[in-house]
């Protein structure tokens, strides 16, 4: 997981894992914007409950989504744009001409 601004290479492998499977990017394209509940994002994919679960929680280690847990409610997931910003940042870092 990525926790401070520095990422390494297990956070970028982390990342790109995650990104190669077609579900987890359907979850992170779903939750673009907006906040929802496993099963709100579960309600187009043609996967059990379990398997959704297994993915949020799989980006939730990855540091890609959030969750936010009010009460008896269930958890509601939502994009990490710490995280997210944190490799747009590494990735304009190498794209930086040095003189």
């Amino acid at each position: 997981m990525m926790e401070n601004n520095n990422i390494d290479t297990d956070d970028l492998n982390d990342f790109f894992r995650m990104l190669k499977t077609e579900t987890k990017l359907y979850i992170l394209s779903v939750l673009k914007g907006k906040s929802m509940t496993a099963k709100e994002i579960g309600e187009d994919i043609i996967l059990n409950q379990n398997n959704i679960n297994a993915h949020i929680f799989e980006l939730k280690k990855a540091g890609l989504i959030k969750a936010i847990k009010i009460g008896n409610k269930p958890s509601v997931y939502s994009i990490d744009r710490e995280t997210i910003s944190r490799i747009k940042r590494y990735f304009e870092g190498l794209m930086e001409v040095s003189e």
